[in-house]
């Protein structure tokens, strides 16, 4: 074992005989002050800041900001809670002031990511002058800012498209099903976009961050035909190729800010290889240090597992019945959001979880984080341990090991483990399975323009240009998409967008089984 540093509030566990027959390594990650620098704004939303107790700015948000109001397209690589939701804010709000008619797209992977950013936003737009407005004799309200995805119901969503609000969170689902196919009945709001935020870009990896490059490209095709030309503010957290990815997903060039001058509290890191069943540690682990006062996030592989420990946890503490709680993906809106709120709040000391609270959802001050097996990746780890320690004091993250072989692997080689850096994310644009279903919705919603025998506007950058011809020369042959007598291609389906999923690739087929008579 490593030496062993006793730092408050974590030094009981290090004294505790069982534990330290249990913990493998621990590691002191000591705290850095801010760095601050001085920025320009108008008083009107400097005294909207100041009323949300910010006087100050990192500088790494000063240094994106001016970026930004050069005109460049900006990618922020700063850790967890550094700030960066203020640094697309601050422009959008300075720009709706400027023109009152200016529109912006924040785009999040999850939907509990639109609700968490929602109300901080148009709180900020009121205290900065940007009220409700009133536009009909029968009181119609447009909010400035407005959560656009499949948790509202329809009626609401008509009212959003009839009444524009001046940014719209969604997701790339909806951009891709809703707005992209229907673009016609977003033309106000995509006339006047100015800029177009991408959050949590780690997110967009693999199969679902090719496809989400296509439907960007496709909403700048759009945008460009209603005469828009959006610029992009980018963020991210734990990868190594935040620039690369922002580029290879948007087709646009981009600057990179990545150093970072928010304060960092100090943090204690846990390796635990158990001597029983890692789920029965991680429910003793979670126990103590809530009964210890100690704000507490579990994190799980599997629904199955986070329901298993929640339930094991109430049935040794009854007492924590209404002050922990399970959360996952299935659970009803209305239920992911209370629970969000109670942690925000304070009211619940505990909560066992999927994945599902990884990525950036406010919830408050957590003190200590446990991880129930390695989650894949060195970044996701490091996601994950974001989640504590934002209110400026000390956290403990503990990684306790299965016993498979990676793991355990890290618990013989805890350097490695603490040594290694943050993944690459790699996309594929040019995927043909995926570039083919893109080029059907890209031809539904605006015909290609071919010139000398070459397309005229589809953004090909990081495309392979071989590839996009030959799959649109196939689609011709297949009777998928045909040219019109001025030399136009466009799909023959008008809404192909329904059958084509932007979280997978290939087609999509339901079994049935049919039993014989007798069977059942």
């Amino acid at each position: 074992m490593s030496t062993l540093v006793t730092e408050a509030p974590f030094k009981f566990l290090l004294e505790d005989n069982y534990y330290r027959k249990i913990i493998i390594d621990y590691r002191y990650q000591s705290e850095e002050p801010p760095v601050y620098e001085s920025l320009d704004l108008s008083e009107t939303l400097k005294k909207a800041l100041e009323k949300r107790g910010i006087q100050r700015f990192y500088t790494h948000q000063v240094e994106a900001l001016r970026h930004i109001r050069e005109g460049k397209n900006v990618v922020i690589m700063t850790p967890t809670a550094s700030g960066k939701s203020l640094i697309y804010n601050i422009p959008i709000i300075e720009d709706i002031l400027e023109e009152p008619s200016s529109t912006a797209l924040m785009i999040f992977p999850l939907k509990g990511l639109e609700q968490n950013q929602l109300e901080v936003l148009n709180e900020l737009m009121r205290d900065s002058g940007l009220t409700e407005i009133h536009v009909s004799k029968r009181g119609s309200i447009i909010k400035r800012a407005e959560v656009y995805d499949g948790d509202i119901s329809d009626y609401r969503r008509r009212s959003i498209r009839l009444h524009r609000p001046s940014v719209l969170l969604t997701n790339p689902d909806m951009i891709h099903l809703a707005i992209n196919a229907y673009h016609r009945k977003w033309s106000d709001f995509l006339s006047h976009l100015k800029y177009i935020v991408i959050d949590e870009l780690h997110a967009y990896r693999g199969v679902f961050g090719s496809h989400v490059s296509h439907v960007l490209r496709r909403l700048k095709r759009i945008a460009s035909f209603y005469g828009a030309s959006p610029r992009f503010i980018a963020c991210s957290a734990t990868i190594a190729n935040p620039l690369e990815l922002a580029e290879t997903l948007t087709g646009e060039r981009f600057v990179l800010i990545d150093k970072s001058g928010a304060p960092r509290s100090g943090r204690h890191y846990f390796l635990i290889n158990p001597l029983e069943s890692p789920y029965t540690e991680a429910t003793r682990l979670f126990i103590y240090l809530v009964k210890s006062g100690l704000r507490t996030i579990a994190f799980t592989k599997a629904r199955k597992v986070t329901e298993l420990i929640y339930r094991w946890v109430i049935e040794r503490e009854p007492s924590l019945k209404d002050k922990v709680s399970a959360y996952r993906a299935g659970f009803l809106p209305g239920e992911r959001r209370d629970i969000e709120q109670r942690l925000f709040r304070g009211d619940m000391l505990g909560v066992i979880t999927t994945s599902a609270l990884e990525l950036g959802i406010d919830i408050g001050g957590l003190d200590a984080c446990i991880l129930v097996g390695y989650p894949g990746s060195i970044s996701s780890f490091y996601q994950r341990a974001g989640r504590v320690g934002r209110g400026g004091q000390e956290s403990g993250v503990f990684f306790i090991a299965l016993r498979d072989g990676l793991d355990q692997y890290f618990m013989r080689h805890p350097e490695e483990f603490f040594n290694k850096g943050f993944e690459a994310v790699v996309i594929d644009p040019s995927n043909p399975y995926i570039l083919k279903d893109h080029i059907l919705c890209a031809g539904a919603e605006l015909s290609f323009i071919e010139e000398d025998g070459k397309i005229k506007n589809y953004d090909l950058k990081n495309i392979d240009m071989d590839k996009l011809h030959g799959l649109i020369k196939d689609l011709l042959a297949q009777n998928l998409m045909k040219r019109s007598k001025r030399n136009r291609i466009y799909s023959v389906n008008r809404f192909p967008h329904k059958e084509i999923s932007i979280r997978s690739s290939g087609t999509v087929y339901r079994i049935k089984l049919k039993l014989r008579k007798g069977v059942t």
